[in-house]
């Protein structure tokens, strides 16, 4: 069991399930598929679990798991997983998708998850590639003193 199912509640109710069920009634999902829409879901299920618990591991270095329920958060990398996996879908409506799947999952509360996993995403992003800018800017210093060493 992943950890997005985990943290979505006890067994038997399973969010990305039902979030996959919201999916293949979708208009924008459906005409989006190239094979009929519950096929497509299948196949969507495993990609979509491993990549939702990236965003949810990517949650606990931010401030969502002290603004939301587990299983928000859950719901939360679910919906950008799902963006993230599948470019025509919006993450307003995959928000109201999930709230469909799940009542106890307000649409405000999830995007509001969504935000701050995406924040953390975000700064992640920079931190990378700020060290990958300085890296470079190493090498490149080092490359020129190399040269300057050689010409002597």
């Amino acid at each position: 069991m992943s950890l997005v199912e985990r943290l979505s509640g006890p067994p038997n109710c399973h969010l990305s399930e039902a979030l996959l069920v919201q999916l293949t009634r979708c208009e924008v999902f459906k005409n989006a598929c190239k094979n009929t829409p519950q096929q497509e879901a299948s196949e969507l299920r495993k990609e979509l679990l491993r990549v939702s618990e990236n965003f949810v591991l990517d949650s606990f270095m931010g401030f969502a798991p002290l603004l939301a329920q587990p299983r928000v958060i859950a719901a939360g990398a679910l919906a950008i997983a799902t963006r993230y996996i599948r470019r025509e879908m919006a993450i307003p409506e995959l928000c109201g998708l999930l709230n469909n799947a799940d009542a106890s999952l307000p649409a405000e509360k999830v995007r509001h998850v969504v935000d701050e996993i995406l924040n953390v995403f975000r700064t992640k992003s920079l931190a990378g590639s700020a060290t990958a800018a300085g890296g470079a800017a190493a090498l490149a210093g080092a490359a020129g003193a190399a040269r300057g060493l050689g010409a002597g």
